[in-house]
């Protein structure tokens, strides 16, 4: 019994050998087996043409730097033209990444706005909130500019009195009048810039309106 399991294994062997060096015969033989398998091959290939800055023709089977700098073109088997491939332009690349960039960024800002906004209504009371505490900051600074003023008149006065009464005026309200006058100018800049602030505001707070309007 076990040597007849042994000769089917042999026998097994032997025909997977005999067909494998039959195959290998008839590539290496037969004509038409081995030019269908040849086309095969050569169907599949491709080639790769770029001319450099002299003008001059260079092929090859693969793509290389050189290829992606000045442009390049695929090719068949035959030589024939499959597809044309511009040259890499830094320029142009740089630019469609600026785009790119952009593009993300305003992604990314309307996300911010829905999130802090969520719509435009919102937007508007926040804006409104905004230029009332920026408007209340303005009055205040104008009352405090308009009592710096009164006050200077009445320094003024004083001093004008000792100057009708040809006496010296006291170190005592030249300081007064000097500290006012920088008092009076630094309330003036700071109605100024909360004035810029309420125009910048407001300006800020119409695009975010305007932006969550476009967004659905």
């Amino acid at each position: 019994m076990q040597n007849d399991n042994n000769i089917k294994k042999k026998w097994l062997r032997f025909s997977i050998y005999s067909f494998i060096a039959l195959t290998l015969l008839l590539v290496q033989t037969n004509p038409v087996f081995s030019k269908n398998i040849n086309n095969t091959s050569l169907k599949d290939q491709r080639w790769y043409r770029y001319y450099d800055h002299k003008g001059v023709a260079n092929i090859s089977s693969s793509i290389t730097q050189s290829h992606i700098q000045y442009g390049y073109e695929t090719l068949d088997q035959n030589m024939q033209i499959i597809k044309k491939n511009d040259a890499f332009n830094a320029e142009k690349n740089q630019k469609s990444n600026i785009l790119l960039n952009t593009d993300a960024q305003e992604i990314k800002d309307d996300l911010l706005l829905k999130k802090a906004y969520s719509t435009s209504e919102v937007a508007k009371e926040k804006k409104k909130m905004s230029l009332d505490t920026i408007n209340n900051q303005i009055n205040f600074q104008l009352n405090q500019l308009k009592n710096l003023q009164q006050n200077r008149i009445h320094l003024k006065k004083i001093e004008m009195e000792y100057i009708r009464k040809n006496q010296l005026i006291p170190h005592e309200s030249i300081d007064k009048l000097e500290f006012n006058s920088k008092n009076i100018e630094q309330t003036i800049n700071n109605i100024q810039m909360l004035q810029q602030n309420y125009m910048q505001t407001e300006i800020q707070f119409n695009k975010i309106i305007d932006r969550l309007k476009l967004k659905p």
